[in-house]
């Protein structure tokens, strides 16, 4: 699905636009060397589309995006183009609700530190106006940006946080941020919704990734299926999933046959 990658730590944002198509953003770097941005569109029933490119020259961190009332948002830390010289902080490009091109936003929202961590994690807030969620300085600390207000900086007691995510409660409007911590020594599952609210649960270990769907009000989970990997794969490092109707997208990290990559597959829900 994706070029050939550098770094088993890459990481993805999903989101599905009012089409159904779901957009995966990634990245080709880590900071340390200029990179760029893309868009790969996967349609309803599984087909993967060409890519686009968002913005390419930056010293970037790993992109999200978020689905809003005017079309998708795309968002990623960056200490600008190379050469550097441009603001350093999170940058944001929009792409219509209808379709077309990508457009880069002339403004740049000044990050409490350059030191953040290779990825963030982006919602639509109840207001309308985005948030986006990063850890920084050596991942001990997190950053809470909503768009149209003040950053807010939480500082934690040891390190270490990782895999920032931030969602709102459409119902209630309240805003919630997950993470996942060295401090408590738990790790958790992959978790998405279709649009009728029932869940799916997605968890993985090396070569193996399984998912299950639950019933409507989550009252009991459906059988556990593995899901066939590609042929020649030595290397699972991380999944994603993203629900429909009637079925699950899922993205993967893989190495296959010695090379880097998303892979993407679906699963239909249990009869």
């Amino acid at each position: 699905m994706t070029f050939v990658l550098a770094d088993n730590f890459a990481d993805v944002g999903l989101v599905r636009g009012k089409d159904g198509v779901l957009h995966v953003l990634w990245g080709n770097g880590s900071g340390s060397a200029p990179s760029a941005i893309f868009d790969t569109p996967i349609s309803a029933r599984g087909v993967v589309g060409r890519t686009a490119r968002i913005v390419g020259n930056v010293y970037t961190s790993f992109p999200d995006a978020a689905a809003t009332s005017t079309g998708l948002a795309a968002f990623w830390n960056s200490t600008g183009r190379s050469p550097t010289g441009t603001p350093a902080g999170t940058f944001s490009a929009t792409r219509p609700r209808g379709g077309g091109s990508w457009h880069l936003s002339s403004s740049v929202a000044a990050a409490p530190s350059t030191g953040w961590d290779f990825s963030v994690s982006a919602a639509a807030g109840h207001d309308g106006k985005p948030w986006v969620a990063f850890g920084y300085s050596g991942d001990t600390d997190l950053a809470v940006l909503h768009y149209g207000h003040p950053e807010q900086a939480f500082a934690q007691p040891s390190c270490c946080v990782l895999d920032e995510g931030i969602g709102v409660d459409s119902r209630s409007g309240a805003t919630w941020l997950t993470y996942f911590s060295d401090q408590t020594g738990h790790t958790g599952s992959i978790l998405a919704a279709d649009p009728y609210g029932r869940l799916w649960v997605a968890w993985y270990r090396p070569l193996a990734l399984f998912v299950r769907r639950a019933a409507a009000g989550a009252s009991r989970f459906g059988a556990e299926r593995r899901v066939p990997l590609p042929r020649g794969t030595t290397d699972l490092w991380k999944a994603y999933i993203s629900a429909q109707a009637g079925r699950l997208d899922i993205v993967a990290l893989l190495t296959v046959r010695g090379k880097l990559a998303f892979w993407t597959t679906q699963v239909l829900p249990p009869r």
